[in-house]
């Protein structure tokens, strides 16, 4: 039997986080073959862990800065501990942390016989800068060509480590995917909001971390700019972070109280995502975007920022969908409503409703079950 361990960070509410509780289920139910393990650095377990899976939890949460430091140092030692002692035929970590951690410890131990394989998953100059991102490009430059393949989950994502010119063994492109069949049963789990109900009231929604990456106040800043022209769709964000409050006070002062919520997290949104006359995604750069993908997987119209990098081959230039430049809130608010004048004709609104679902049917389970498989065990 190969054994498989995955790593990263957490299962908290994120995309990448998504990933792994899928990966691990298909895996779990596909591949007896396969003895599966997780490793985290927190105790967060927003998403289940699939019965069967083998649970390591090598840290815990800090508050202090001194405290924080410390358990780098702690965690590393474990990782490098559960190595030693489980000897996996592969490692798959995932998000920067984990990545390097693994291939700090595969440095460090002699595991001739096991591949490492690495997952990016954002667009590394949007999302680093200054400091950071020549602190990152070094552990990169150091460590990645140790890693036996780099998995990026978008074109644009590989485009960039290839431009920094590291010495790569293998870098290769696994995009998310998506089980529509799946969605539709979770959006029957739960009564959806009641501002889902009145068929006459279209409703928008969007879901991602409240932090400044996500962009909701490009979001809320275009339908201010709809309620000037006495637009007032109803609209759900779905999500948490650090900027909730200062979104709050956005939504008060545009006088958005009534008609704008920020719902908080939810492991299962779809119920609600389903009834909306369209997801936004308003994001400044990305990976490729599972919550985009899933609203399209629902057969939900979809407007995103053209932002770095999933959202444009996700929508491929408006063939299934509409992109708007980024940080250009009047742009985003004409877009909504030329989408929201098709709502009124259900002719024209099943048009868009089509593209969504013809452009989800790209992204299959079983394609990205047999990509991840075919660079860890099936090589």
């Amino acid at each position: 039997m190969k054994k498989l361990l995955i790593v990263i960070h957490s299962l908290s509410g994120g995309g990448a986080e998504r990933v792994v509780t899928r990966l691990l289920g298909q895996i779990s139910q596909t591949r007896p073959d396969i003895e599966l393990s997780l490793a985290l650095f927190k105790p967060t377990l927003d998403y289940p862990v699939p019965d069967g899976v083998k649970l390591h939890i090598i840290g815990r949460k800090r508050t202090s800065l001194p405290s924080k430091i410390w358990e780098q140092f702690i965690v590393f030692r474990n990782l490098r501990a559960l190595l030693a002692s489980t000897k996996p035929d592969a490692v798959l970590s995932f998000m920067p942390a984990a990545n390097m951690f693994s291939l700090a410890a595969k440095k460090s131990l002699n595991l001739a016989n096991t591949r490492f394989v690495v997952s990016e998953r954002v667009a590394i100059e949007s999302n680093y800068s200054g400091f950071k991102r020549k602190v990152l490009g070094a552990l990169m430059r150091a460590l990645y060509p140790s890693a036996d393949n780099v998995l990026c989950v978008a074109e644009g994502i590989k485009q960039e480590i290839e431009r920094m010119g590291i010495p790569l063994k293998a870098i290769t492109v696994v995009n998310n995917a998506v089980e529509a069949e799946d969605l539709k049963i979770k959006a029957l789990a739960r009564e959806p909001h009641s501002w889902t109900l009145d068929a006459s009231q279209p409703l928008l929604i969007t879901a991602g971390r409240l932090t400044h990456q996500k962009g909701h106040d490009t979001f809320l800043s275009a339908l201010k700019v709809l309620s000037d022209k006495g637009l007032y769709p109803r609209t759900l964000i779905y999500g948490t972070g650090e900027l909730a409050s200062a979104l709050q006070t956005q939504i008060d002062e545009a006088g958005l109280t009534e008609t704008v919520l920020l719902t908080g997290f939810n492991p299962n949104p779809y119920p609600d995502i389903a009834k909306a006359a369209c997801f936004v995604f308003p994001s400044r750069w990305e990976g490729f975007p599972n919550a985009l993908l899933e609203a399209m997987a629902l057969e939900v119209p979809v407007i995103s920022a053209d932002c770095p990098f999933g959202p444009k081959e996700l929508i491929l230039n408006d063939v299934y969908g509409k992109l708007v430049p980024v940080d250009e809130p009047e742009l985003l608010a004409n877009a909504i409503e030329a989408l929201l004048s098709t709502y009124k004709d259900p002719s024209l609104y099943l048009a868009e409703k089509e593209k969504s679902k013809q452009g989800a049917l790209r992204y299959t389970p079983e394609n990205m079950l047999k990509a991840y498989l075919s660079v860890l065990i099936d090589e």
